[in-house]
């Protein structure tokens, strides 16, 4: 028995585009019921938006729709790859998501790539189901790393939100990401409250839990192993952090989240 699409898109095309050195791509503009989406791992690049050319860097999620261009430029000797989908719109439904997001954490990215590939091109896993997978991970990442499209990220500032990415669960600080970004710490301060409503140390924390919850929901280490793991400086002042963001302790929410 044939089992009805319930996904209001029909994949058309996946698979991994590799820009070649020395050259501009050959974008497209695109057609009618059709979307585009290219999620960058590597290189750079650069997408025309209706205020001039913006950078695009690994993790940058891009979703086009009728009448929108693919990324138009690419670094000659850095050129930009990503995950190409070609979607064909089955339904009253159309970009549920900002044209321009990110997805925070690249080495995640390039694991969803490889993954999605790899169904791809296996015939007996569902396209339906396929399609789900797709665009399900992709509208929460970019609900977690949505962009204003006239709103531009200053390098030093993504410089320094990359070290937080990568190194939250080591004893960094303000300092060390001024210095790495170029800043001093108080202009560090400024443009994190201007871009993401919050204090460096803030952005740090908000990490720290959120890989903290990772482990806490999908591990069997102790309270104390995570808290020192994510970068807090003891059992302790995890418990504290963490029950006062979110109202209760990190043993009753691995219990609630664990259904026990």
């Amino acid at each position: 028995m044939l089992v009805k699409s319930s996904s209001p898109y029909e994949l058309l095309g996946v698979g991994m585009y590799y820009q070649p050195e020395g050259c501009d791509p050959a974008y497209d503009i695109v057609p009618a019921n059709i979307e585009r989406v290219e999620l960058v791992i590597g290189g750079r690049g650069w997408l025309r938006t209706p205020d001039g050319y913006q950078e695009i860097r690994p993790g940058h999620l891009l979703w086009h729709v009728e009448g929108e261009e693919t990324i138009s430029r690419s670094d000659w000797k850095n050129p930009y790859f990503c995950l190409n989908l070609h979607l064909r719109v089955i339904s009253a439904s159309s970009r549920q998501c900002p044209r321009i997001s990110f997805w925070a954490d690249v080495e995640s990215a390039r694991m969803f790539c490889d993954q999605v590939v790899r169904w791809n091109a296996d015939e007996t896993v569902s396209r339906d189901g396929l399609a789900h997978f797709i665009i399900g991970s992709m509208l929460i990442q970019a609900s977690q790393g949505a962009q204003k499209e006239d709103v531009r990220i200053p390098t030093r500032v993504s410089r320094a939100l990359q070290m937080v990415e990568d190194r939250h669960c080591e004893k960094i600080n303000v300092s060390q990401l001024a210095r790495a970004a170029g800043l001093s710490c108080s202009h560090l301060h400024a443009l994190f409250r201007e871009h993401f409503n919050a204090s460096p140390h803030e952005i740090i924390i908000r990490h720290r839990l959120r890989t903290a919850r990772e482990q806490l929901t999908g591990t069997d280490r102790s309270i104390k192993e995570i808290a020192l793991s994510c970068g807090f400086t003891s059992a302790a002042a995890f418990c504290h952090t963490f029950r006062s963001r979110s109202g209760e302790t990190p043993l009753a929410y691995r219990k609630r989240q664990l259904g026990r």
